[in-house]
């Protein structure tokens, strides 16, 4: 994949996240969007799965605004995103992994309705039809992100599926 099309899911995952779309990233934007994630899973606001997810997107909105040249108590405009963004996927991807695995852990903790520690494909099914999918695009993502063919997904499987959109491999977006 090219870099433009790397660029280009960049700026929607910076415009998705900006949700007062005041053109900079602001703490207050990441609780929004953890709010958001728990309200269509059917989430209280205060259970600890919403707790959890909050706080792992308010740690990555932290590392953002450290790793973009700024303090945590700044907004991060969109060059400083960029920078951040290229120093978590320019060499290892263990980088990019490292700071997406606290979102995906707290990502399948909520999604995880069973208490089995993976996502089966009904839960997976339910997840992204909450955030816009369809059922049929779904159930193909399920058997591509399955890679070991258990039927589940595990914290590994969904983190390396995000890694793939991220750094251009994939198509599919889950977070």
């Amino acid at each position: 994949m090219s870099d433009t099309n790397v660029q280009d899911r960049l700026q929607r995952r910076f415009n998705r996240w900006d949700n007062d779309h005041s053109g900079v990233l602001e703490k207050s934007d990441f609780e929004r969007e953890a709010d958001d994630i728990a309200e269509r899973m059917g989430e209280r606001p205060n259970s600890q799965r919403a707790t959890q997810l909050k706080k792992a997107l308010t740690g990555m909105y932290d590392d953002i605004a450290r790793d973009g040249g700024g303090g945590s108590s700044s907004a991060v405009s969109w060059e400083q995103f960029q920078k951040a963004a290229q120093k978590w996927m320019a060499s290892d991807e263990r980088v990019l992994r490292d700071h997406l695995r606290p979102m995906v852990q707290a990502v399948v903790g909520m999604v995880d309705r069973d208490g089995s520690g993976t996502i089966d494909r009904d839960e997976f099914v339910a997840w992204i039809s909450a955030i816009g999918a369809g059922e049929g695009q779904a159930s193909d993502a399920f058997d591509t992100i399955d890679t070991d063919g258990d039927g589940s997904l595990s914290v590994d499987e969904v983190l390396q599926a995000c890694v793939d959109f991220h750094l251009g491999r994939t198509d599919f977006e889950l977070l």
